[in-house]
C-alpha cells in the first residue's frame, strides 16, 4: 500500500499495480485536507474507479454507494443527499436510470422510472407522509415541478396504525432491494489479503502457502519496526505494533485435524494479536474494513473475514458451525460422529465449548465498530423507542410497592420484612430503589457490551440475580413458572432504565447466531422483547 500526492494537490492511498491505481484505495481530490472537493473509497483497475466503491462529493452535497464502470457510476447504488433525500436504484454512465426508489426529507416516497436525480420521467406511484397516493405517469423535476397524469387514491385512516408497527417506516417493499449485495461491497480488501495468503481467484487455498504469506509480511513488519528504532521515531503505536509482532512471529499449530477446547483456545488468542497489527494480513484486513462505511452489514462481513480465517486454519467448522468441541483429554480422535452445522452431543461429563463464526469473530469485529453500527439500529428504532422511553419515564414514578402491584408480581416475592407493613402505607408508598437492585444493575450493563453473546450473557445475569435474591430471602430453592417470573422481570426492565431498549434488542435478534435461539439464551431474549413490547403497549397507571 502506497501513499501518493499528486501535482494538483490530489492525494491517492491504496495500492497500485505497474504504476497505475489498482485495487482498494482512497482518492482525495484536493488533497486530504477541509479543501477537499469529494473523496472515494473503493475499488480501482488501471487507474479508474471500477467495482464497488462511496464518493463522497462536498460541493454537492451528495454521498454515492455503489458500483463503478470505467470511472463511471454504473450498477446498483445509493445515493443520500445532505437535504435529506434518498435514492435506490440502477446507474447507467453516470445517470440514474430506470426504475427506481426516492425517498424524501418530508417522508413522501416515490417508486417507479427515472432519468437522472430527481427527474422523474414514466410510470410510478408516489406515496405522501399522510398515506394518500398518486399512480400514474409522471414528468418533470422533483424540485422544479411535476406532471402528472394519473389516480389519485386516499388513505384508509389504517396507513399511519400500520406504519407504527413496523421497524423502518417506509412504504415501499423495493427499500433495500436495489442496493449492492454485501458480498460485492469491498471485495479488493479481500482479494488483496487472499493474495497475501497465496490464493488467487477460485484457487483451492493451500494452507501452508498462507503461512509463508503471513511470515513474508510479519518480517517486512519487524523491518519497518527496526528503521523507525533506528531513526529514534518513538510512538505508542510502535510499541504496541512491536510488542505484537513478537507474539505472531511463531506460526502456531494451524492443521492438526481435530479440532479441541485448547486448540481452539490457541487460535482465539493469535486471532486477537493478528487482527490488531497492521504487519499481518488479518490486521490489514480488519484495519481497512474497521475504517469503511459497512458496519450495517457486520453479518456479512463476518461471514466473509470467517471464510479468510479458515485459510490458515482449515480445521474450524467449514460452515461457521455451530460445532460443539470437547477437551483433547476427552477427544477419540477415530470418532467421525461430530458433524459440521450441528451441535454434537457426548455422553462425557467433561467440560464442552461451543465453536462458531460469531462466537469466533464478534469479539474481535464488533467492538471496533459498535459506534456506528449502534447508532444505525438507534435510528432505526428511534420512534418505537420514543414511545417506550415515554411509557417508563412515567412508570418510574412509582415506587416499588405500587409498580409492582401494578405490573401483577404476587406479594410473596415483594421481598419486603415485616416491619415496612407494620408502619403502614404511608411507608410502603416511600419504598424506592429497594428491590432487585443487582438485577438492576446487571441488566443495566447490556448497553456495555458489544457482541450479541456478550449482551445475552447479561440478560441471563440479571436472571440469575434474581433468582438467588428470592431463593435467599425465602430461605428456599424456588422453581419458576413464567407466570411468576414475567412481572418480577418487566419490574427489574422498567427499573433499569435503557434508554435504546429496542435498539438492544434489534441488534441481538439481527447478529445473534440461529442456534442460541432455542436454548436459555434464547427464551431469556425472548422475555426481555416481551416486556419491551409490553411496556409499549399495556395502559399504565395515572395516579
Amino acid at each position: 500500500m502506497t501513499s501518493y500526492r499528486y501535482s494538483n494537490g490530489d492525494v491517492y492511498d491504496g495500492h497500485f499495480k505497474e504504476g497505475q491505481r489498482h485495487g482498494h484505495g482512497l482518492y482525495h481530490y484536493g488533497g486530504p485536507s477541509p479543501k477537499s472537493t469529494s473523496i472515494y473509497i473503493g475499488e480501482w483497475a488501471e487507474d479508474k474507479r471500477h467495482g464497488y466503491g462511496v464518493l463522497e462529493d462536498i460541493m454537492k452535497g451528495e454521498k454515492y454507494m455503489g458500483m463503478w464502470n470505467e470511472d463511471m457510476k454504473h450498477g446498483k447504488s445509493i445515493v443520500v443527499t445532505l437535504d435529506g433525500m434518498y435514492f435506490e436504484g440502477n446507474y447507467d454512465r453516470d445517470s440514474l436510470m430506470g426504475f427506481g426508489l426516492m425517498l424524501t426529507y418530508d417522508n413522501s416516497c416515490y417508486e417507479g422510472e427515472f432519468n437522472g436525480i430527481t427527474q422523474l420521467q414514466g410510470k410510478g406511484k408516489l406515496i405522501m407522509p399522510t398515506g394518500d397516493s398518486i399512480e400514474g405517469i409522471f414528468s418533470g423535476s422533483w424540485n422544479e415541478g411535476l406532471k402528472i397524469n394519473g389516480m389519485f387514491k386516499k388513505s384508509d385512516g389504517q396507513q399511519e396504525t400500520k406504519k407504527a408497527k413496523l421497524k423502518v417506516q417506509i412504504p415501499s417493499s423495493h427499500y433495500g432491494k436495489m442496493s449492492v449485495p454485501a458480498d460485492k461491497k469491498w471485495e479488493g480488501m479481500f482479494v488483496q489479503c487472499r493474495t497475501v495468503l497465496g490464493v488467487k481467484g477460485q484457487a483451492k487455498p493451500d494452507c501452508n502457502k498462507a503461512w509463508e504469506g503471513v511470515a513474508v509480511m510479519v518480517s517486512k513488519g519487524r523491518q519497518v519496526l527496526h528503521e523507525m528504532k533506528s531513526r529514534n521515531m518513538s510512538s505508542k503505536w510502535k510499541k504496541f505494533q512491536g510488542s505484537f509482532v513478537e507474539e505472531i512471529e511463531k506460526i502456531p499449530p494451524h492443521n492438526k485435524g481435530t479440532l479441541t477446547t485448547e486448540y481452539y483456545n490457541d487460535i482465539k488468542r493469535y486471532l486477537d494479536r493478528a487482527f490488531e497489527i497492521t504487519f499481518h494480513p488479518l490486521g490489514k484486513l480488519m484495519d481497512g474494513l474497521a475504517s469503511q462505511p459497512c458496519c450495517s452489514r457486520s453479518k456479512f462481513l463476518c461471514k466473509r473475514i470467517y471464510l479468510t480465517v479458515r485459510i490458515l486454519f482449515p480445521d474450524l467448522p467449514q460452515n461457521g458451525g455451530p460445532l460443539q468441541i470437547r477437551s483433547e483429554k476427552y477427544v477419540d480422535i477415530d470418532s467421525d460422529d461430530e458433524t459440521d452445522g450441528v451441535i454434537a452431543l457426548q455422553s462425557t461429563k467433561s467440560e464442552k465449548q461451543v465453536v462458531s463464526a460469531g462466537g469466533l469473530l464478534h469479539p474481535i469485529l464488533l467492538p471496533k465498530i459498535y459506534p456506528p453500527l449502534f447508532d444505525l439500529y438507534a435510528l432505526h428504532n428511534d420512534k418505537m423507542d420514543e414511545k417506550y422511553w415515554e411509557r417508563v419515564q412515567k412508570l418510574n414514578k412509582q415506587g416499588d410497592v405500587a409498580l409492582m402491584a401494578y405490573l401483577g408480581v404476587d406479594q410473596k416475592f415483594w421481598l419486603l420484612d415485616e416491619s415496612f407493613f407494620s408502619k403502614g402505607s404511608s411507608s410502603l408508598s416511600n419504598i424506592r430503589d429497594h428491590c432487585y437492585v443487582i438485577a438492576i444493575e446487571r441488566l443495566q450493563q447490556i448497553s456495555t457490551a458489544f457482541s450479541p453473546k456478550e449482551k445475552l450473557q447479561v440478560i441471563r445475569d440479571s436472571f440469575t440475580e434474581i433468582t438467588e435474591t428470592v431463593q435467599t430471602t425465602l430461605g428456599e430453592e424456588h422453581i419458576w413458572c413464567m407466570d411468576e417470573l414475567f412481572p418480577i422481570f418487566q419490574y427489574v426492565v422498567v427499573r433499569s432504565k435503557i434508554r435504546h431498549l429496542g435498539a438492544e434488542v434489534h441488534f441481538i435478534d439481527d447478529l445473534m447466531e440461529r442456534y442460541l435461539e432455542n436454548g436459555e439464551l434464547g427464551i431469556m431474549f425472548t422475555t426481555l422483547y416481551a416486556c419491551y413490547y409490553q411496556i409499549q403497549n399495556e395502559k399504565i397507571p395515572t395516579h
